[in-house]
């Protein structure tokens, strides 16, 4: 009896040791971007081979995604070089557009299905025309769920999803609306999560929920965890207003860079639940008795890096 007790006991105080009941579930997976990028857990988007839309001015480049120091940097330059299919002017992409940036696109090659939340702390960077793209891309379904952060408007986020290919499902996250905290500005580091259940589709900053979909029929397909940054076309702007009503201004800028610094998949299951805190002397018990029940040794909390799929 007095093991079963100590047992439940942990069961309900472990999950804060390990950072809060909202972490609670299986780890997936896990990248806190301690060494190079591993080409057999990312897809790193090449210029030559990849699909391009014709609306984004980037060219994208392997070496435009790096880490150091902990942190992937995905950086958007303007070319200023000569040779192959890349001038002064530009590179041509393999559907023969010439683009103006070179910039990174990566994901994960491993795959989530329902029931699992993509955590991602990052910063993204500021100037008009900027677009940084946090997704959960879409399956052979094309159900996606995303954050887009516009470069223009560093207090706004915006939300968005595709059920089957369908998407105009926009929402705004406005700090001075009330949906985020006064002082937010998206070039600091915050954490954006993306969660999918077998009904139901949920967007956190912060580990605060800011939007939450209901969803019909079949479950949300399953999708990878992408990251890109990009600009819209000069030629864009120019035949459609509404890409300066949504991106800013055409960037004038050089440069521009994405950082990130954590990235984890977790399964959900009937412990992910919001978080509530505990009285500071259960959570020191609890913390004595753990330490007592492993033998003074410290529980790991890092899975290993490779990516699991559901």
């Amino acid at each position: 009896m007095r093991n079963n007790s100590i047992t439940r006991l942990l069961v309900w105080v472990l999950p804060w040791l390990a950072g809060g009941a909202a972490q609670a579930g299986t780890l997936l997976f896990e990248e806190n971007f301690n060494g190079p990028l591993d080409r057999e857990v990312w897809n790193i988007s090449d210029g030559g081979i990849a699909t391009y839309a014709d609306y984004k001015d980037t060219y994208w480049q392997p070496g435009h995604a790096t880490v150091k120091n902990g942190e992937l940097t995905l950086r958007m330059d303007r070319f200023n070089d000569s040779g192959g299919s890349c001038q002064a002017g530009g590179c041509v992409d393999s559907d023969g557009h010439r683009k103006r940036f070179a910039s990174a696109q990566i994901a994960t090659w491993a795959s989530f299905g329902a029931n699992t939340r993509i955590d991602v702390r990052m910063r993204s960077p500021s100037g008009s025309g900027l677009v940084t793209g946090l997704f959960r891309t879409p399956g052979d379904s094309g159900d996606e769920m995303d954050y887009e952060f516009l470069g223009w408007t560093p207090n706004v986020v915006q939300s968005n999803y595709f059920r089957d290919g369908a998407g105009g499902h926009e929402v705004w996250h406005k700090a001075e609306e009330g949906g985020l905290p006064a002082d937010f500005d998206f070039t600091q580091y915050h954490t954006y999560s993306l969660e999918a259940t077998q009904n139901r589709l949920r967007w956190y900053i912060d580990d605060v929920l800011k939007r939450e979909q209901d969803l019909a029929g079949s479950p949300f397909d399953q999708g990878h965890v992408m990251l890109e940054l990009w600009t819209p076309t000069l030629e864009a702007m120019a035949q459609d207003p509404g890409w300066k009503a949504w991106a800013g201004d055409a960037f004038s800028g050089d440069s521009a860079s994405v950082t990130v610094d954590r990235v984890a998949v977790r399964r959900l299951d009937s412990t992910s639940v919001s978080p509530v805190p505990l009285p500071p002397a259960v959570w020191l018990f609890g913390a004595g008795l753990a330490v007592l029940m492993v033998g003074g040794r410290v529980l790991p909390r890092r899975a290993p890096s490779s990516a699991a799929a559901t």
